[in-house]
Order: C-alpha cells, then structure tokens, then sequence
C-alpha cells in the first residue's frame, strides 16, 4: 500500500470523529494540548471557521490537517481584520507526499492579501517562513509541560480580588474589556470559550 494522492480526499468541516484522529495524533507526537470540545468551539464561535481534513480513503482516517478562523477587527477596517491558521499536521508516514502543501494551499487560496497568523510548530519556523512568507515572529513562545497533580500546590486566594463566574458579571463588560485589548469582535467565542467544559485551548 504506497501513501499516494489517490487515495486521499480533502474535506472541509467533516464530522469531529476525524478531528478526535488528527488532534490525538498531535497530542502523541507535538505535545500540543488539544481537546476533542475544541473543534466544536472554534466551528460555533468564529464568525468564519475552516477546518480542511485529508482523509485516507482506504482507512477512513485523518492523515493531515489544517484550520482557519477569522477575527473581525473593532474598527471595521478590512486591512485589521486578521485570519487565524493552526492545528497544520501530516502524519509522518504521509510527509513529502504533497499533502501538507494541498492543505496549505487551501488554507492560503482563502485568506490571500489579507493579515493572516500562523500557531505552528517552531522547528518548521523556516519552512514556513521562507515558502508561505510566515516571517514576522513575535519574541515569545508558548512552552507545554505535563505537571502531575500531587506536586501542585494551590495558593491561598489573594484577597484584593474576587473570582466570578460569567453569570455572575455582565457579560458585555468582560466583552468589551475583550474588545479594547485584542481589539476584534469576538463576543460568541469569548462567551464559547470560557462556558465549554472541556475546551483547552485558554
């Protein structure tokens, strides 16, 4: 059984079984935290979402993955709008097989001349740099560690702040307080993300 093109169909927004494929995938091999609810958040919450799946025909299994979200910007400028790409992965046995470039290429078609972030991972930085112009990079990075439980010691509250739940507080205020730091209009994910149970990505 050779990995070629053939045997591979590209579907955008399948069922979450195929998400629930890729994303345990990620989390084997990256270590990246991803959770099954996180699909179900991002495709209810942005205004436009895209999650393009490349699906072995043979198997019926997600060999590669790619998604987009789009943030509408406070000011209504379409030159501050910004599209959002993550959760770009091909199984290893798949790489070099020009999957990852359909993808990609998918992804790119969508979101072209427009202000456009990648969440990648950062030993493809240069890859994705010097072919898909990824090269503006921010002086951090986000750092994963798995922490057992019994070594965590939770601190006293500090009494000058109170914890609330959403339904608690005015929800617009936690929004427009939202609002005047990322400035985008994201009312439904803000609201999406901090209600799911199971969402990791916080």
């Amino acid at each position: 059984m050779t990995n070629c093109l053939d045997r591979v169909k590209f579907v955008l927004n399948p069922d979450a079984k195929y998400f629930a494929q890729i994303m345990h995938k990620i989390a084997e091999t990256e270590g990246w935290a991803l959770n099954v609810e996180d699909y179900a958040t991002w495709l209810n919450s942005f205004e436009k979402f895209w999650f393009f799946a490349a699906i072995d025909k043979e198997t019926d299994e997600t060999i590669g993955s790619v998604t987009m979200a789009f943030d509408r910007s406070m000011s209504e400028k379409e030159d501050e709008n910004l599209y959002s790409v993550g959760v770009y992965y091909v199984h290893e046995e798949w790489r070099n097989s020009g999957v990852g470039s359909i993808l990609f290429e998918k992804i790119m078609d969508i979101g072209k001349g427009s202000n456009t972030a990648l969440h990648g991972a950062l030993k493809m930085s240069a890859k994705y740099a010097s072919k898909y112009g990824f090269d503006k990079v921010p002086n951090y990075i986000h750092e994963f560690a798995s922490i057992p439980i019994e070594n965590l010691v939770i601190p006293d509250a500090d009494p000058r702040y109170i914890l609330k739940d959403l339904k608690d507080v005015d929800e617009n205020k936690v929004v427009a307080y939202d609002a005047a730091i990322c400035q985008r209009r994201r009312a439904k994910y803000l609201h999406n993300f901090i209600t799911t149970a199971n969402c990791n990505v916080k």
